[in-house]
């Protein structure tokens, strides 16, 4: 957990609904390490608030893009980038490797 301007629900008296508000707070940052072929020893650093979104519709329309991806595919490549060796260890127990989405934006 690590400090950072992020998104609370908050109830709009005057509305009468739910509203989203940026304030300071805390949440959780994933930091992926790599040797990039252009970039050298970098990281990414992914903090995991919820965005606003401004655009709704198309927001849904590319989520649901998402239930149509060939995923093992489209992430292939990041696999062989990051874990050459996957196949050969998964290849005496012939396994493959698999991928799983706890969230996606």
């Amino acid at each position: 957990m690590e400090p950072c301007l992020t998104y609370f629900v908050r109830r709009d008296r005057e509305q009468k609904k739910l509203v989203l508000r940026l304030g300071p707070g805390k949440c959780l940052h994933y930091y992926f390490y790599q040797q990039h072929e252009i970039f050298g020893f970098m990281h990414l650093r992914l903090q995991t608030w919820f965005p606003w979104i401004e655009n709704v519709a198309q927001a849904q329309v590319l989520a649901r893009q998402q239930l149509q991806s060939h995923w093992p595919m489209l992430l292939q490549p990041l696999l062989d980038q990051c874990h050459p060796l996957a196949a050969e260890l998964c290849r005496p127990l012939a396994l493959s490797y698999y991928w799983s989405v706890n969230e996606s934006e």
